[in-house]
């Protein structure tokens, strides 16, 4: 597996890059999240387009840390893992 987070932004307390895991990548559909450091025990994970479309939004927790990517489109999608305290931003490419 390896650390798809290219970058960090936004204004509150974002964790470093390094610390969020988005796997595989590139992905056929099952996303996997693994943040370790991640001090909410619930968080939202928000999927854009490369124009900035939110395609998909759902809700994970700690124990329920994957979702599936069916029915968005192909290509570069961006990741947005948010917590009440904390923030994640990177890409993954969805090939199916």
């Amino acid at each position: 597996a390896k650390t798809v987070v290219d970058f960090v932004v936004g204004t509150g307390e974002f964790m470093p890059a390094s610390e969020m895991r988005v796997f595989p990548n590139p992905t056929s559909g099952q996303l996997y999240f693994d943040l370790p450091n991640m001090p909410d025990e619930r968080f939202d994970v928000f999927i854009f387009d490369t124009e900035g479309k939110l395609l998909l939004q759902k809700p994970l927790s700690h124990s329920v840390r994957s979702m599936q990517l069916e029915g968005l489109p192909e290509g570069i999608l961006w990741v947005k893992v948010a917590g009440k305290e904390k923030e994640f931003f990177g890409k993954v490419v969805y090939k199916k």
